[in-house]
């Protein structure tokens, strides 16, 4: 389990067991650590759900979908929806 919960490579998919993601998860607490937002653990990579989270892929951590994204993709996607 060590490896996934390392810090990820650029590119590098990763896929989580069931058990590595409620780590991840009740480890912060149910709050993304960036923006204190709160995440539901039923709500991991639903976008359309509210508590939505993901990996930040720098961190290895949990975190709410702003968050774990990476900051040039979040500002394309915050400008396309002013567009």
């Amino acid at each position: 389990m060590q490896g996934h919960l390392d810090k990820v490579e650029e590119g590098e998919k990763l896929e989580y067991t069931e058990e590595e993601l409620d780590q991840l998860f009740w480890k912060c607490d149910g709050r993304c650590p960036g923006c204190g937002k709160p995440i539901m653990r039923a709500s991991y990579r639903r976008p359309d759900e509210v508590g939505a989270w993901d990996v930040r892929r720098e961190t290895g951590r949990a975190a709410c979908l702003e968050c774990s994204q990476p900051k040039a993709a979040t500002g394309r996607v915050l400008l396309s929806k002013r567009i």
